[in-house]
Formats: structure tokens, C-alpha cells, sequence
């Protein structure tokens, strides 16, 4: 207790000896290594607990929704990796054929002959792995070239979930079960990567037990607090819906580094490229990954813009020391950056069948503005002012029929042009067609109904995102074991003891997660008030802001006490 007391007293001291160790901390053993292998442990145990914890809520042998967009991907990444057909991200249709045949479907004409009824099918190891061993399992194949008789692409979805399902069966075996060991594969190499880069950074090491703990927490979140009808909608960590929660780390990596911006060094860099590569690749599986990608941009245009206005301050306008300044923001992690991400994009677009690039029905991506225009039903009023002319037989319209049916009456009364205009020869709507229309359509209900968008986007969508994040946030909690609760106070405790007792040392690091984390928390927000704040699609945003908080609660003491000695120094 002695030692205690007089190791909390140096902690605490106005001269902050930092050359001094805690006398229970042997002289061999630097206080930064005990730090950094706590925090690995932590990590460890987080990790562990999140697998088992999905193990035993079967998340490991789950097809996410839409089930009808995911077997298309499932078919690609057989298509691809079993028979070796690499014909740009399209499936061969007798492997769709027959995952679909085989019970991985929607349609009760497939399930009712096997006796299963959907979503309980998405969920079901034995009936999902009998139709990936019999889609796998067909008569060499020929290179398609038959537009939906032999070629089968996408509809507007990621296609990149493909590659997700391709990696899983090169690395894990074809089975339901790699696509669950291959989330852990993905996120414990990404913590790897950072956890060594970071070793000898007490507080940057400190607070990734944090970030894999709250990690945990949305495992909870998944299993306990979605709304029933959204549940089989995630179900499982490698969704669609979440699986964009995976660049979270490697994203903050990235942006540590360009605040650090130092020298090369070879080691480092070997660290943060398959970050960047990880990042790149997530954005072809989801398209909200981009707020993550712009977390990093907006450090960088930061920095730029301080950088010259310093210089502008010191030298005015001299253009030199303009020029000197922005030579100054260049550094090989924001080259790598900007290298990764637009060489990945390139090459991916690239390898993209040509149908996706001049077809109207088929779109690699979500269609944006469709969403757009669905997240208007948001308002309280919608029913009152504008069902009735998104009513179709005397039905009205929700979710994904509402943009649908608004440009079908746009086109009616403004042109006269029958609904048949984007109804495809070949397959379903003519999407890209379909989605330029509802852009029109969107821009037009804006200007016509000015006061219901800016209520919408600045009162209810606000107002929903906050009543869904404060329910989760209260159910959650409530639900996770005290084993975890035990783990996160640990983790508060580590980041407390290296944020004071390295507070000269780490001060940068201080500052910078103080900024990094709140700043990636708040450009989260961007798809929610794009979009609409439903349950199943705030995984992102709910776990960065159930990081922050802590996260800042844990920065707090450090940043007050150096406020403190700010101004007692400047009184």
C-alpha cells in the first residue's frame, strides 16, 4: 500500500519525474513494455470474448441480407475461384442456379420444395453448405457469354463482397463458416499491424484495448438490441451493414501517421500499407466506408491549411514559403495513401465486366439517390402530406417502393412517358436509368417543398438518429457481462496511467486521439443525414460514438492537468 501511495504521489507531482519508475516496477522493466503487454492482453481477452461470444449466437454460419444480392456474390466468388471463370465480378448462371435451387434464396418457389421457410434458411449450416458444395461441385464450365442464360450480374449492390466471399473459400475452405473466421482474420491483422507500429507509444498502445472492447460491445448490439424485423437483416459481423466497422482501426492508423509525420522508415511503412489496402478493399464492399476514407482526407486538407496560413502569418503572402509549406505536408504516408486508394479504385473499376460500365439494369454500387429519396419518409408528416401520391392501385408505397413509384408518376405527368421506360427487355428496371430519373425527381420535390427538407434534415433526422443511438445505447449496456465491464475498466485504467505518467512524452499523442477519434466520430454521421437514420444501417456510427466518449472521459484527466500547468506557467 506504501508503494502505492508513493508511486500515485510522483504520478501527481508538479515536476512529473519522468525518469523516475513506480518503486513496484523492477529496474529492468521499462514502465512503456508493461504498458504495451497490458494492453495486449486486454486486446487478447476482447478478442477471444467476441469470438465465442458470436460462436455461441451463431453468427458463424449466417448468409447476411439481401439475400437475393448475396447469393449473386456467392456465385461470383465460386464462379471465380472454383472454376477459375474471372469474367469481371458476373457469375455464371448455373452456379446461381444452383445456390438458389439449393435454399440460399428468398422466393418460396425454391424454399417451399425443401421444406424451409425464409429468413430461417439464411441461418441454416447444414442446408447453406450443401448448396455451396453443390454449386462447386458442377461439370467444368465454359466462359459465358450469354447475357442472363449463362452471365449473371449484379443488381444495384458492393459487388467487392465477392472478393469477401472469394478470400473467405481460398483461405478457410468452401463453407459458411470462412466468412466468420475471415472477419477475425481481417480484424486481428489489422490489430497486429498497429499494435506493433504503436508498441513503444504508451498512449497510442493504451487505447486500442478500448477500441477492440467497444468492438465487443456491437457484437452485443447485433445479437440483443436490433429491432426483430432488422435482426436478420445484419445478423452476423461480415453483413453488409456492418462490416464497413472494420476500417475503423485501420483508418485511425493512417491518420496517426500523417500527424506523426516522420521520417521513412522501412518498418513503418510495411505496417500502414496493408492498412491503406484494407481500407481500399472495404470501400468496394460497402459505399459508406467512404466516410472513413474522408476522415483521413480531412486530416490531410487540415493540415494543409494550417501549414499555409502558418507560413501566410509568418511571410505573408510569399509564395516560396507557401510552396515550402506544402513540400513540407508531403510525407510517404500520404503518398501511400493517395497511391493505394486511387490505384485500387482504378484497378478495381477496370476489372469490372463491361456490362456494369454501359448496361442500364446492372450498377456494381448501391443506388445512391434511391436512398436519398427513401430517407424523405422520415418525416412525421409524410403520410399526412405526400402518401397518397406515392400510392399505387390504391396502395401506398414504403421503404424501397417509394422512390420507385415517384419516378414512375414523374415521368407520367411531366412527360407522359409510360412506366415502361425503365423496365428492362432483359431483367428487372433498367437501374442506372432508374436512378438518374429519381435524381430529377428529388431535386424537384426540394424545390417544391423547401420547409419539409430543411425540417427533415435538421430536426427529425437528427432527432431519430439521437432516440436510436440513446435506445441502443441503454439496452446494450445493460447487457454486457461484467467480465467485459471488468476488461473496459482495466482499459481505462491503462490509458489513465500512461496518459499522466508519459503525459510530457506522449503529449502529441494525447492531443492528437483527443482530436483524431471525436472528428472521425462527427464525419460518421454524413450517410445517416444523406440517407435515414434506421437502426440497421447506424453499426458505424454507434460504435464510434460509444468509442469517443470513453475514450475522451479517459484523455480528460491528462488534457486538464496540462491545461493546469498551461496556465500556471502563463499566469
Amino acid at each position: 500500500m506504501t508503494k502505492l501511495k508513493t508511486f500515485y504521489e510522483n504520478l501527481i507531482s508538479a515536476d512529473f519525474r519522468l525518469s523516475k519508475k513506480p518503486d513496484f516496477i523492477p529496474e529492468d522493466l521499462s514502465l512503456k513494455i508493461v504498458i504495451s503487454v497490458c494492453s495486449g492482453l486486454l486486446v487478447f481477452f476482447f478478442l477471444i470474448s467476441a469470438f465465442y461470444y458470436g460462436i455461441n449466437r451463431n453468427f458463424h454460419h449466417v448468409i447476411p441480407e439481401a439475400v437475393e444480392y448475396q447469393n449473386v456474390n456467392l456465385a461470383i466468388a465460386l464462379t471465380e475461384r472454383v472454376y477459375g471463370l474471372n469474367e469481371g465480378h458476373v457469375a455464371h448462371t448455373k452456379v446461381y442456379d444452383t445456390i438458389r435451387e439449393n435454399g440460399i434464396a428468398y422466393y418460396k418457389h425454391f424454399l417451399d420444395p425443401l421444406g424451409v421457410t425464409f429468413p430461417d434458411n439464411l441461418s441454416n449450416p447444414v442446408l447453406i453448405n450443401k448448396a455451396l458444395t453443390e454449386a462447386s461441385t458442377l461439370p467444368p464450365l465454359q466462359h459465358p457469354t450469354k447475357i442472363m442464360s449463362e452471365i449473371k450480374p449484379i443488381e444495384p449492390n458492393d459487388v467487392g463482397m465477392s472478393e469477401y466471399y472469394k478470400a473467405s473459400f481460398a483461405i478457410f475452405g468452401v463453407r459458411v463458416q470462412a466468412f466468420y473466421l475471415f472477419y477475425f482474420f481481417i480484424f486481428i491483422a489489422s490489430i497486429v499491424f498497429y499494435y506493433i507500429r504503436f508498441f513503444n507509444s504508451p498512449v497510442l498502445c493504451s487505447i486500442l484495448p478500448a477500441i477492440v472492447g467497444v468492438h465487443f460491445t456491437m457484437f452485443i448490439y447485433i445479437w440483443e438490441i436490433l429491432p426483430p424485423e432488422q435482426q436478420f437483416g445484419i445478423g452476423t459481423p461480415y453483413a453488409p451493414r456492418f462490416i464497413s466497422i472494420l476500417g475503423v482501426l485501420p483508418a485511425l492508423h493512417i491518420a496517426l501517421e500523417i500527424l506523426k509525420n516522420q521520417r521513412f522508415n522501412l518498418v513503418y511503412t510495411a505496417l500502414l500499407i496493408p492498412q491503406i489496402a484494407l481500407l481500399a478493399w472495404l470501400l468496394t464492399m460497402r459505399g459508406t466506408v467512404m466516410w472513413e476514407v474522408l476522415w483521413v482526407v480531412s486530416i490531410i486538407i487540415l493540415l494543409t491549411l494550417v501549414l499555409i496560413a502558418k507560413r501566410l502569418i509568418m511571410y505573408r503572402s510569399d509564395p516560396i514559403h507557401v510552396t515550402r509549406a506544402l513540400a513540407h505536408l508531403f510525407s510517404v504516408p500520404i503518398a501511400l495513401f493517395a497511391v493505394i486508394m486511387v490505384g485500387y479504385s482504378s484497378y478495381y473499376t477496370s476489372s469490372l465486366n463491361p456490362l456494369y460500365r454501359f448496361s442500364d439494369e446492372f450498377i456494381p454500387t448501391h443506388m445512391v439517390w434511391h436512398s436519398v429519396y427513401a430517407g424523405l419518409e422520415q418525416h412525421p408528416e409524410w403520410v399526412e402530406q405526400f402518401g397518397e401520391a406515392h400510392s399505387k392501385n390504391g396502395k401506398r408505397m414504403s421503404g424501397d417502393g417509394v422512390p420507385i413509384i415517384a419516378a414512375e408518376n414523374y415521368l407520367k405527368e411531366k412527360y407522359n412517358i409510360d412506366e415502361q421506360y425503365y423496365i428492362s427487355p432483359i431483367f428487372g428496371l433498367k437501374y442506372r436509368t432508374t436512378e438518374r430519373i429519381i435524381k430529377e425527381v428529388y431535386w424537384n420535390f426540394v424545390k417544391e417543398n423547401p420547409r419539409y427538407v430543411l425540417e427533415l434534415q435538421f430536426i427529425y433526422k437528427p432527432l431519430g438518429f439521437y432516440r436510436a443511438v440513446k435506445s441502443n445505447f441503454l439496452k446494450t449496456y445493460a447487457k454486457v457481462p461484467v467480465s467485459a465491464y471488468l476488461g473496459l475498466f482495466l482499459s481505462a485504467l491503462i490509458i489513465l496511467l500512461s496518459s499522466l505518467y508519459y503525459r510530457k512524452e506522449s503529449g502529441r499523442d494525447i492531443y492528437a486521439l483527443s482530436f483524431l477519434i471525436p472528428l472521425g466520430m462527427a464525419i460518421s454521421f454524413a450517410p445517416i443525414f444523406v440517407t435515414f437514420a434506421a437502426h440497421g444501417i447506424i453499426g458505424d456510427q454507434f460504435y464510434m460514438i460509444i468509442l469517443a466518449v470513453p475514450c475522451l472521459l479517459m484523455l480528460a484527466p491528462s488534457l486538464l492537468y496540462s491545461a493546469y500547468r498551461h496556465w500556471k506557467e502563463n499566469r
